[in-house]
């Protein structure tokens, strides 16, 4: 009995392992090249993994950097209010927003 022969192209990869996904970005040809030239000298596989790799950790990056930022405003606008809630108590005024008693 002969074996069955496979169709062209590559084989599938397995269940989950496969990216569904695409993110297509125009080069000039030496930013192409310039791309390659980093991607040869790390550690990725191929200019595609490396490029990933290094677009992955900038965003995360800038998203924690911004998350940070965020809680840093925030953390700012609730100690000037409390300072105001403190400096009202303080000089015997009524609290900014409080209920009257």
């Amino acid at each position: 009995m002969t074996a069955r022969r496979r169709g062209p192209g590559r084989p599938k990869l397995p269940r989950g392992s496969a990216k569904k996904q695409i993110f297509a970005i125009r080069l000039a040809p030496q930013e192409k090249a310039l791309l390659e030239g980093a991607a040869k000298h790390s550690e990725s596989t191929s200019a595609s993994d490396w490029a990933r790799e290094v677009l992955v950790a900038a965003a995360e990056a800038v998203m924690t950097s911004r998350r940070r930022s965020r809680a840093q405003k925030e953390g700012r606008r609730l100690r000037s209010q409390l300072n105001a809630v403190r400096d009202a108590r303080s000089e015997g005024t009524p609290t900014p927003g409080a209920i009257p008693r």
